[in-house]
């Protein structure tokens, strides 16, 4: 994350390497702890809205883990500026690939041992709709079209966020981490070297307060990814991680770590066996 709008000032600086499945995670939701997060109120419930839609984000980090050259010593950058997202993939265009084709849906696979890979693990749907449906999205968002530049050995794509462009959200701003937290910055390497994961501290039962308030206070904080699996398991308590992936569009691995933070901040709780078993919600 850097100062201003200059790629001049570090917030903060980390690198992570490891399976590029789980880095993509990584890095996915380290934006989303920094950029701005909105709600509205629907019902009893209320609606987490992020300044640039999740699915964008997602998409154009595994657009730039499965385009870019791995002869190329470079990193696969995310940066955050205070008006922009930036991510930046290294190597030049694939021979006959143009921005303007990209625009237009047309898809030409760098890796295609690793995109097949991908496809597998459920993290890209279909071929060729990526870029398509990624300008889609940020302009539904109202954050105009999405930005690319060639820069001979690398590719680049901008979204150009709203929220500091003059406009004034129309829900309240919750910033993606608490007070005294230091933005992070993250550059994901096209190495599988050994990952050193990120220590995560769950609070525990408050002073004071019922186990119930406790779990109220909770969901809260739950990340939009964890309200979404959960929103899965009340409509299907008998689902399996398999079909959540799959339902959901993500990677067992990252299903299986969202569970496993609802389960540690006790929202939910396996009754029975695995097999025919079904989860429990504690609202």
């Amino acid at each position: 994350m850097f100062k201003d709008n200059r790629r001049i000032v570090f917030v903060d600086r980390r690198e992570f390497t490891g399976p590029v499945q789980d880095i993509i995670e990584d890095a996915y939701n380290f934006v989303l702890r920094n950029i701005h997060l909105g709600a509205v109120i629907e019902g009893l419930y209320r609606q987490d809205i992020y300044e640039i839609p999740p699915a964008a984000i997602r998409e154009l980090i595994i657009n730039a883990a499965v385009h870019r050259s791995y002869l190329d010593n470079g990193n696969i950058q995310v940066a955050i500026f205070d008006n922009r997202l930036e991510i930046t993939s290294p190597g030049k265009l694939p021979v006959g690939q143009t921005i303007e084709k990209m625009r237009e849906g047309y898809s030409k696979v760098r890796n295609e041992a690793l995109a097949m890979a991908f496809s597998y693990m459920h993290l890209i749907e279909r071929w060729g709709t990526g870029m398509l449906r990624i300008a889609e999205m940020i302009r539904e968002a109202g954050l105009g079209d999405l930005e690319i530049i060639d820069g001979g050995t690398e590719l680049r794509f901008n979204i150009y966020r709203k929220l500091n462009a003059g406009q004034t959200p129309k829900a309240e701003q919750v910033l993606g981490q608490s007070a005294g937290q230091t933005p992070e910055t993250e550059q994901i390497s096209g190495q599988n070297a050994g990952r050193t994961p990120e220590t995560e501290q769950m609070s525990g039962q408050s002073a004071g307060q019922t186990p119930e308030e406790n779990i109220q206070e909770e969901l809260l904080k739950l990340s939009l990814d964890e309200k979404t699996v959960l929103k899965v398991l009340q409509t299907s308590p008998q689902i399996i991680v398999r079909d959540i992936a799959q339902q959901l569009d993500f990677s067992r691995s990252a299903v299986s770590r969202l569970m496993r933070k609802l389960k540690d901040k006790g929202i939910i709780e396996r009754i029975g066996s695995n097999r025919k078993g079904y989860w429990k919600i504690n609202l």
